[in-house]
């Protein structure tokens, strides 16, 4: 644990819980019917178990935990389970929605969050409708909660023309609303899509904080584009992104026509700050375009700061005749009102065909004080043999 770690803990053990308690399954029998109960202020005090439901906050500003909340011992984010896998609705798979405004003080706290299949909707690009399914553990619509200290794994979205956010969906839309994440695990995720695929732990379309997370073994495969371990991006708003302190690593992306990104992928109209995360063993490849081991930034109108960052060890794989570029960082078509930094990151042992440690195309880009050594160009037709795990 880091000190912020303990402190969060810390004051979880010595603050009083505020509103009434209600108790899972002491007092209600499931943890919706819990969540039906309470009030604004009110805790939802969940017991250790499997609990088979797909919950929904609805509007209500209150916390629903485990008893880590109480104790702080991870064991009960271990041994309290929501399984979203038996959905009443299979278009409304998503282990946990919020959907009706929630802000940060709707807090989720200390659950295992499996089996989550993602919630279908419409989105129109251009004159067109189609199909998208996001948010296998966590789908949130114009809402922006505080999650914080769960495990959010083995979460599968696929079936759609577009899925996202294996993970975690998040889309403010044209609300200002700010989701946090926080110490959370979120490993083992996938995305399947029949044409597009964005962000198989997290896809973030509006304000977020992204801090101490671990983001592992997610992975992405689509018949067209796909984006990154964690996609952010905005047509429109000036969004901001604060990815900080986390762990990215040893996350794999795969799209017939191009990939954006293994870790991180930002752009468009997202003001990002990456800052102090470790993003290693990333790996993306592609029939035509593989670009940005770690991290790509594309069609960057905001401004883009990554800072004090490991990149380590990830690589933009080439497979037959494709393009291999940015084995570290992938930067490509910033806007002239676009301001990109990198500085202060130690970038070591990346591949790519073109630009292992780095590449830039057309953006305006300041280099400071990185550490960059032994990247390789990668000479060879195919995926390369896999990289020595230099852990």
């Amino acid at each position: 644990m880091k000190f912020g770690d303990y402190l969060f803990v810390f004051l979880l053990l010595t603050t009083p819980l505020l509103g009434k308690i209600i108790h899972v399954p002491g007092m209600q029998t499931t943890i919706q019917t819990g969540i039906n109960a309470a009030q604004a202020g009110d805790t939802v005090l969940v017991a250790e178990g499997t609990y088979y439901e797909n919950i929904n906050f609805r509007g209500k500003a209150i916390t629903v935990a485990s008893r880590f909340l109480i104790s702080g011992d991870t064991a009960h984010i271990a041994g309290t389970i929501i399984n979203g896998s038996r959905p009443a609705q299979p278009d409304s798979a998503s282990v946990v929605s919020f959907v009706s405004g929630e802000d940060t003080t709707s807090v989720l706290c200390g659950f295992t969050l499996t089996g989550g299949g993602g919630t279908l909707s419409k989105m129109q690009l251009a004159n067109e409708w189609f199909d998208i399914r996001a948010g296998g553990g966590i789908f949130c619509s114009r809402a922006g909660p505080y999650i914080s200290y769960n495990w959010i794994v083995d979460n599968h979205v696929s079936d759609a023309k577009e899925v996202d956010g294996g993970g975690v969906y998040f889309d403010a839309q044209d609300s200002l609303l700010h989701i946090v994440l926080i110490n959370n695990r979120i490993s083992k995720n996938t995305l399947i899509g029949k044409e597009n695929a964005w962000g198989a732990a997290l896809c973030l379309l509006g304000n977020a904080s992204v801090n101490n997370n671990l983001v592992t073994y997610n992975a992405s495969n689509s018949g067209h584009l796909a984006g990154a371990a964690i996609s952010s991006w905005s047509y429109i708003y000036q969004y901001r992104l604060l990815l900080k302190n986390n762990r990215i690593r040893h996350n794999v992306v795969y799209a017939r026509e191009g990939v954006n990104g293994g870790g991180v992928n930002v752009g468009l109209s997202i003001h990002a700050r990456i800052a102090g995360n470790d993003i290693s063993f990333n790996q993306v490849s592609s029939e035509r375009n593989s670009l940005g081991g770690g991290i790509c930034v594309n069609y960057a109108d905001g401004n883009i700061d990554i800072v004090d960052n490991r990149i380590t060890y990830n690589w933009a794989a080439r497979k037959n005749n494709s393009l291999s570029r940015g084995g570290g960082i992938d930067i490509t078509y910033g806007s002239n009102q676009s301001r990109i930094l990198i500085s202060g990151n130690m970038i070591v042992g990346n591949r790519a065909m073109v630009g292992s440690a780095f590449h830039n195309y057309l953006s305006k880009v300041e280099l400071r004080d990185n550490i960059i050594k032994d990247n390789i160009d990668l000479v060879w037709e195919g995926i390369p043999p896999k990289m020595q795990q230099h852990e």
